[in-house]
């Protein structure tokens, strides 16, 4: 209620306080010509000011506990907020940590495959154009073109080459997998933390 905010709360103890001694005064001072003479209206201004003063006890009341209740709610938001910002701390450094490794992984298959199967694996083998053709067409998601319309024989792009593009591809999808899985689980904790603040 704005008026609330606007008054000190003295102010309407002061109008209970008021209503009851004129309710009093109209009973108990009867011998005097003036409360005599006034009698009934004071009254109605005292039980007026009763009324008032008992509305606004009961408003003071209601707005303190909703105040309490307000107060209770921003503690509990402030604790959710600083566990979802250590939670958060925590899944981004898990996944931090296993991207890492995903590179240091990718990257040691990659030195494996020019150090030891590179010179055996291009000697051996061979790619044609068509499968050059294939593999770019299915890197971009698209129907690979009919084997007439490339050139035949063999590819100068060396086997090698591809099962290094393999590799580092393969290195990518884990790592938009962890970064995925990092986000559900802190969309899983985050909304596990808020819900708990009832």
């Amino acid at each position: 209620m704005w008026l609330l905010k606007f008054l000190p709360d003295w102010i309407f103890h002061a109008v209970l306080v008021a209503g009851v001694m004129a309710m009093a005064a109209s009973f108990v001072l009867k011998f005097i010509p003036f409360v005599t003479a006034y009698r009934l209206p004071i009254q109605a201004v005292g039980l007026v000011l009763i009324v008032l003063g008992v509305w606004f006890q009961g408003a003071m009341s209601n707005e303190a506990a909703w105040q309490a209740r307000v107060h209770e709610m921003e503690q509990k938001v402030a604790a959710a907020e600083v566990k979802s910002a250590q939670e958060t701390v925590r899944i981004v450094t898990r996944v931090v940590t296993q991207i890492q490794t995903i590179k240091d992984t990718t990257n040691a298959n990659v030195q494996y495959l020019e150090k030891q199967v590179a010179q055996d694996l291009d000697r051996e083998c061979s790619l044609t154009n068509a499968s050059v053709l294939l593999h770019n067409s299915a890197s971009h998601n698209e129907l690979a073109s009919s084997a007439n319309d490339t050139l035949g024989g063999t590819s100068e792009v060396k086997a090698s080459e591809l099962i290094g593009t393999v590799i580092e591809n393969y290195g990518t999808y884990y790592q938009v997998v962890e970064r995925l899985k990092g986000w559900q689980d802190w969309y899983r904790t985050q909304k596990a933390i808020f819900e708990q603040v009832k």
